[in-house]
């Protein structure tokens, strides 16, 4: 069974998340021994779909990457790319989280979900912040 990698997060979107997120699959689908599946997270209201950001064959790559097959794929590893920050633990895979600070550091108000303490997240040996 191939290596899973779940990523969660924006494509197809003219925000800055979406846009690093479809460069890092168009860089992860190179790799023949990682199977990538993509798990697309809400979108707030005021966000629509844009296509043409990337050439054709670029976003034909990055939609070719399907969601999770149930019973196939084994996770080893979660990656999420979105907004609000979501750093709430899921199995006991790593999961790396991308995040963006404007003022050097993250505020509460930019973290949408948390199921464990600072404290734990930073002594966990299954999460990363990237």
């Amino acid at each position: 069974m191939e290596k899973v990698l779940l990523i969660e997060g924006w494509r197809f979107l003219a925000h800055s998340y979406a846009v690093v997120n479809q460069y890092q699959i168009l860089s992860l689908a190179r790799n023949s021994q990682l199977g990538l599946r993509h798990h697309d997270a809400a979108l707030s209201a005021n966000w629509k779909s844009a296509h043409g950001l990337m050439s054709r064959e670029q976003e034909k790559v990055i939609a070719s990457v399907g969601p999770l097959r149930d019973g196939k794929d084994k996770v080893a590893a979660r990656y999420r790319i979105n907004y609000p920050l979501d750093f709430s633990l899921d199995g006991e895979m790593p999961h790396f989280v991308f995040a963006t600070s404007e003022f050097g550091k993250i505020l509460e108000g930019q973290i949408g979900k948390m199921n464990v303490s600072i404290k734990e997240l930073a002594q966990s040996d299954i999460f990363r912040v990237v």
